[in-house]
């Protein structure tokens, strides 16, 4: 009789987790954020659960205690290198007893924050980090499709030769 193989199991996750997809991370975008920004565009992620894209803050206060940061400059030029690489955006102005609040871009703004932001919220991410993609080169493109129409007027061709010989 053979042995059964025990497999071990992975242990469960406590907690939530953030995912960040791989076509942003390969990104120009992505790969061009400082330490501080990519560390912060973390930290976004640590307090998003799926159903808040929208009403994220930075408040230096929090950010201070609950994630580590020392400065609030640094924060603040983090926030402005993420909105520049398009991988956030600003969803509500701070003021008066009020803090500024943030979506990820490569997810939807969720409807359940409407109420709390000043732009409308998304059916689909808006993915603004993508402007950064450089553009497909146009020459090769064009010859591209010359190459496939003159192959589909020589197909067009032999296959009426092929018919009349018939």
């Amino acid at each position: 009789m053979p042995k059964k193989v025990k497999v071990k199991q992975a242990p469960l996750v406590v907690g939530g987790y953030f995912a960040i997809p791989h076509q942003v991370t390969g990104s120009i975008a992505y790969r061009s954020l400082s330490s501080h920004a990519a560390k912060l565009l973390i930290d976004f992620g640590s307090y998003y659960r799926g159903n808040n894209n929208g009403d994220l803050s930075a408040s230096f206060k929090i950010f201070k205690k609950e994630r580590g940061w020392k400065s609030s400059g640094t924060l603040a030029r983090a926030i402005k290198e993420l909105i520049k690489y398009g991988l956030i955006v600003k969803t509500r102005q701070g003021g008066k007893n009020k803090c500024c609040l943030y979506g990820l871009t490569f997810w939807k703004l969720n409807e359940e924050c409407a109420l709390k932001m000043d732009i409308p919220p998304t059916v689909k991410p808006t993915n603004n980090w993508k402007r950064f993609e450089p553009l497909p080169n146009i020459e090769e493109s064009q010859a591209r499709v010359k190459d496939r129409v003159e192959k589909e007027i020589i197909r067009g061709i032999m296959s009426y030769a092929k018919n009349y010989a018939n």
